[in-house]
Formats: C-alpha cells, structure tokens, sequence
C-alpha cells in the first residue's frame, strides 16, 4: 500500500511474529512496526496518520500511528473469528471487517474502537471493497457470491443484496471502471 504523503510503502514483514515495513519510494527502508501475529488486511487513512491492522491470531484489530510508527490501540473482535479482508470508510469513521467464523461483515466505529453493526454474509471471505461514491459494501464469498451491503448513516447497513456469480469458483478481485463494477473469476 502506498502513502504518496511521504512517499512511503507499507508492507507486510517476512520475519518475525508479524509487522509492517516502512519503504521510500526509492526502495530503501525507513523502519517497521512489530505487530502481536501475523497481520492481514491493513487500511491506510487518507487524511489522517493511523494504519488499521487486522490480526486473525489476537481476534483483533491493531491501530497505528503511522508517524510515530507505533500501535495506539488493540480493539478486540469479539463476535467473530478468522477476520481478514477490511475496507475504510474514513469520511463516517467506519472500519468494515470480514470475519470467517461465523461468516458476517462487521462494522467498527473508528472514532471509538467499538463494534457498531454487524451483517451476515454467505460464507468466507477473502476480499471487501467499500465505494464511496455510493456509500456500499460490496463482499466477495468463497462459495462465489457477491454480497451488496447498503451502508446507512449514522452505523447500520441494510440487508445485502446477494448475486451468484459463477458456480464454483471463488473470486479473485473486483475493480471499478466507468462506474461498473467487474468481478473476475479465478478459472477451475
């Protein structure tokens, strides 16, 4: 992930535990963060400092200052297991959060740290994406459905709207171009 403030990339570490590496856009590392297990997704505020974590292992989500390069807070996920896509909605200070067990789209308040809302998904998955644009929450299954959740503000969603995209096969990414959405299927 790439910060163009600082000309900063943040990546996951190799060694150790679990962290994340600072790199110039010359390649040349400029520090890293250890973090408590290995972590997965991670989002990046626009305008503010702080990198949000996801660490399966701890069941919880590890803030960062990004400046200071050290963790601010752990806030813990306490009603699900196994969570590992994330999406940022910075503008409503809301985290949307993947979890496996049991399937379900959780929603934090990045404000407080604490679980505002949470919606049931059709299995497992791999990748979220939030657009802005139209304030939805689209999530990608392991059983091949694309789940459609319309965010409500203050903190709820609206129930998703599930399309099936192709029997088998789990979803390898989704992209926006000219205001369509496209999914790719990884082939069999």
């Amino acid at each position: 992930m790439s910060d163009t403030r600082e000309q900063s990339s943040y990546g996951k570490r190799a060694e150790g535990a679990g962290g994340l590496g600072f790199i110039e856009s010359n390649g040349k590392k400029t520090g890293d963060i250890v973090i408590d297990a290995h972590p997965e997704s991670f989002q990046l505020e626009k305008t503010g400092y702080r990198l949000f974590v996801n660490v399966p292992e701890k069941k919880e989500i590890e803030v960062i200052d990004a400046v200071k390069r050290s963790v601010l807070a752990r806030w813990p996920i306490t009603s699900g297991e196994n969570n590992f896509p994330m999406a940022l909605d910075e503008a409503h200070h809301r985290l949307f959060v993947g979890c496996w067990k049991p399937p379900q789209l959780l929603i934090f308040d990045t404000e407080t740290g604490k679980q505002v809302a949470a919606g049931e998904i059709a299995g497992s998955t791999d990748d979220l994406f939030y657009d802005s644009s139209r304030g939805r929450i689209y999530v990608l299954t392991s059983k091949g459905f694309l789940e459609v959740f319309q965010q409500k503000i203050p903190i709820t969603t609206t129930g998703s709207h599930v399309t099936r995209l192709h029997p088998g096969p789990k979803p390898a990414f989704l992209f926006r171009t000219g205001g369509t959405l496209r999914c790719r299927a990884r082939s069999r």
